[in-house]
């Protein structure tokens, strides 16, 4: 089962295991598929918002897992001004 747990603005996802080697995509696969830079998904590995494994010198993720943390990570950025 999937879960998700949110704190202030950080989203931490934490997967079971995959089902079949279909899920896994490495860093740089899954960056490509959803159009985030590579470096975007190390750093949220990094800082332990979404878990992947290191095999020699390539990061796995899961599909699932890259998904639940790009639907769910925080706005970047200062909070616009409201001016009237």
């Amino acid at each position: 089962m999937n879960t998700c747990v949110e704190y202030a603005t950080q989203v931490f996802v934490f997967l079971e295991p995959p089902m079949n080697s279909q899920d896994l995509l490495s860093l740089s696969d899954a960056a490509k598929q959803y159009n985030v830079p590579v470096a975007t998904l190390r750093t949220a590995i990094q800082r332990g918002y979404i878990n992947g494994q290191k095999i020699g010198n390539q990061w796995i993720v899961t599909r699932q897992v890259v998904e639940a943390y790009l639907t769910n990570r925080p706005a970047r950025g200062r909070p616009s001004k409201n001016r009237h």
